[in-house]
């Protein structure tokens, strides 16, 4: 007997997805959607009825920022701050489209960030990136360094990222903790340009390539606060952005 013909294959298990909308028509056409792909599905009106099922088996979430209990943004935070669930992508798709609506989604832990209304071919083109970025960085998990204490200064402006104090000719500025995860690596490293990865690892802590519209409008946020020293930071196109002395 051939011992090959002993051999069963089996199909890879399929994804598992929660997504969690009141509107159902945005639900059933992800779901039937999804499912044609061959993903399994669940979906939840609200987040305790998410919450309450667990995610258990769950290998991505959607969810929208706007719900009748528990909003998307809590949600999130709730999901990636627990070392059960910490390591489940989720994905926000929401008509909540302003620059500090996108930037508190990815402070709040999103591995990104969709408007509605959204193409199908773009919604399912993202969800399969997601999930391959995590694919990947469970394989090769990311561990970052630890960084000096002591601050960094060019000219007039200071960053001190123990402390989290940021200064312009001596006055405070406030910052967001993206904002100041961005400048401290920007101004640490003069001259040189970091690609969305690199910064979205610094920045988010996570493996694997951020929504360019996100890293985009945190820059342009920090660029409002530094004033005189905005025209520091610049973006070079196909390369990145880095911290300029002129």
């Amino acid at each position: 007997m051939n011992p090959a013909s002993d051999t069963v294959l089996t199909s890879p298990k399929p994804h598992q997805v929660a997504i969690v909308d009141s509107d159902a028509s945005i639900t059933n056409l992800i779901k039937l959607n999804l499912e044609d792909e061959g993903y399994g599905v669940c979906t939840f009106a609200n987040a305790e009825d998410a919450l309450d099922a667990g995610f258990a088996h769950t290998d991505l979430v959607i969810t929208e920022v706007i719900l009748s209990d528990i909003n998307g943004l809590m949600l999130t935070g709730i999901i990636k701050s627990n070392d059960d669930t910490s390591h489940i992508p989720v994905i926000i798709c929401t008509t909540m489209d302003s620059e500090d609506d996108i930037v508190k989604g990815f402070d709040a832990g999103a591995d990104d960030y969709i408007l509605k209304p959204f193409s199908l071919r773009e919604m399912m083109a993202r969800i399969k990136s997601v999930l391959r970025r995590r694919s990947m960085a469970a394989r090769n998990p990311y561990r970052p360094t630890a960084t000096a204490s002591a601050a960094v200064k060019y000219d007039g402006l200071s960053v001190d990222t123990a402390s989290r104090n940021v200064t312009i000719d001596g006055n405070a500025i406030a910052l967001t903790r993206t904002e100041l995860m961005l400048l401290n690596a920007l101004i640490s490293r003069p001259g040189h340009f970091y690609n969305h990865s690199d910064l979205y690892r610094i920045v988010w802590n996570k493996e694997g390539n951020a929504s360019s519209r996100a890293l985009d409008v945190s820059v342009s946020r920090l660029r409002k606060k530094l004033g005189k020293y905005a025209v520091h930071i610049v973006n070079r196109s196909g390369i990145g952005y880095g911290f300029i002395e002129k």
